[in-house]
């Protein structure tokens, strides 16, 4: 049935496969989808069922009840093209779109959308309720309905509907989290667009936009990615500049309080514990920090990194969205400064920044590096830092990203973001080593160590380097 559409679309093939399970099944179906603004959660819907609904509606923000209301009873009457007044409140809705489906053949998949869901429900108390006298005594005895419930505001659709305690408790039969595009995938889009260009630049524009593919539709393929980037950040009315209102605006109910919290962890790119995020950021809405970061964590903008050697427990909290790391580095509290970008090619902070923000890439792409790698058994991980110890003629030392394998060996992973096939030099090999050495000393670990170095076009190295293994941007590539 969707075979066609499916394979126009770029990745979410895992997405589309459990999708076709929920319309092979044989009984009523409820599906989650979730995911962070523009990551193509309603291009996704609206591709794999080619927009072929029984009933679709989609909630607007800020919306009041009457509001809504007038919108569905418009849907109700394009879909079943029936006079059909407006209800009185959202139990009555549920009840005229059940009197709706039943007039529908029982042969036919019902196929409903309910986008923007929780804007639908915040302008209404009783609309989860209504949802759920829905769901319990007429969807649920209806083996051929598909129901997508779809929204933005992660938290809000994993707690109310997911994770119901009602009369939706269990009901969920799928849930999709729609998460960021890999760099192939990003890859596959620009060639769709009929941009060329070399995988150390898509790097680069993937530390800025992300996978999120609403960004990279907005490239203009007459344009450099610098041109590009001046043009979506660094213009007046550049569709990006403002974007990060449009992005935690609809997160939570302290939107300020959010963007205060992801601006801290923009400036400390190792990440923060819970308690020192909360001596930094001062909240003045009704959200508590453990609300906010939950809200943040949910719906990709925040991860939760664990440092070797401490529990799962204690981990440290680490911006994770690429768009938010670059506003709040190059655009909030700054002068407008027409192609800037395009200005600062070399400049030392840009390429600082850029050695920076490769790591969090390769971070996101970890499982890949432990595929080049050929690691087999289960590796954790990490990363560490240490301060050194004087006495002990430790130094102090800091490893990117921390293997830690069940086979007795531990990769420790220098990330590097340079421009060319490095040669390694004999003070780099000493730092290597000096690294190595504080990591054994100041952990106790028993596991052998590997150094192993991460760079867009690998090293040059000698017979007798410390280096074991490497891994490229080709790695990072892969599929």
């Amino acid at each position: 049935m969707n075979g066609e559409m499916n394979s126009k679309m770029i990745g979410r093939k895992g997405e589309c496969q459990k999708l076709e399970n929920c319309m092979k099944d044989g009984t009523a179906q409820l599906v989650i989808v979730t995911g962070r603004r523009r990551v193509g959660k309603t291009f996704l819907i609206d591709r794999f069922f080619q927009r072929k609904y029984a009933f679709r509606i989609t909630g607007i923000q800020n919306s009041t009840v009457e509001e809504s209301l007038e919108v569905f009873a418009r849907q109700l009457k394009r879909f079943s093209g029936e006079p059909c007044p407006v209800p009185k409140d959202w139990n009555d809705a549920f009840w005229s779109l059940a009197d709706y489906l039943d007039t529908r053949s029982e042969d036919e998949k019902l196929v409903v959308f309910f986008d923007e869901m929780p804007w639908l429900a915040k302008s209404s108390p009783e609309f989860l309720r209504a949802f759920e006298t829905f769901w319990g005594n007429w969807a649920e005895q209806h083996d051929n309905l598909v129901f997508i419930a779809c929204g933005s505001v992660t938290s809000w659709m994993v707690e109310k509907v997911f994770h119901n305690r009602g009369g939706l408790f269990q009901r969920c039969t799928c849930r999709l989290d729609v998460r960021p595009l890999r760099l192939y995938e990003v890859e596959e889009l620009m060639v769709s667009k009929g941009i060329s260009w070399p995988r150390q630049e898509i790097a680069r524009g993937y530390m800025v936009l992300g996978g999120i593919p609403q960004y990279w539709k907005y490239l203009d393929k007459s344009m450099s990615l610098s041109q590009n980037i001046d043009e979506l950040f660094f213009t007046v009315n550049g569709q990006l500049r403002n974007e990060i209102l449009e992005l935690y605006g609809v997160l939570c109910t302290g939107c300020d309080d959010c963007l205060r919290v992801v601006e801290r962890l923009s400036q400390r790119r190792g990440g923060m514990t819970r308690d020192e995020i909360a001596k930094k950021v001062e909240l003045t809405g009704s959200d508590g920090l453990d609300k906010i970061l939950n809200d943040l964590k949910l719906s990709g903008f925040v991860r939760e990194a664990i440092v070797f050697g401490r529990g799962v427990g204690e981990p440290m909290y680490q911006l994770a969205d690429f768009y938010t790391a670059f506003y709040f580095h190059f655009i909030h509290g700054r002068f407008f400064t027409r192609n800037f970008w395009s200005r600062t090619i070399h400049f030392p902070e840009r390429e600082a920044w850029e050695g920076l923000t490769f790591e969090q890439l390769c971070l996101d792409h970890e499982e890949l590096i432990e595929k080049a790698l050929g690691i087999n058994a289960l590796a954790y991980p990490s990363t560490w830092s240490t301060k050194g110890d004087a006495r002990r003629g430790i130094r102090g030392a800091q490893v990117d990203l921390v293997l830690d394998r069940e086979d007795n060996v531990i990769n420790l992973c220098e990330i590097k973001f340079w421009n060319d096939a490095h040669s390694i030099t004999k003070g780099i090999e000493d730092t290597l080593k000096r690294k190595m050495e504080s990591f054994g000393a100041m952990t106790g670990t028993k596991k052998a160590l590997q150094m192993t170095i991460i760079t867009p076009h690998g090293v040059k190295t000698g017979a007798n380097s410390i280096i074991a293994n490497q891994v490229t941007l080709d790695d990072l590539f892969s599929r």
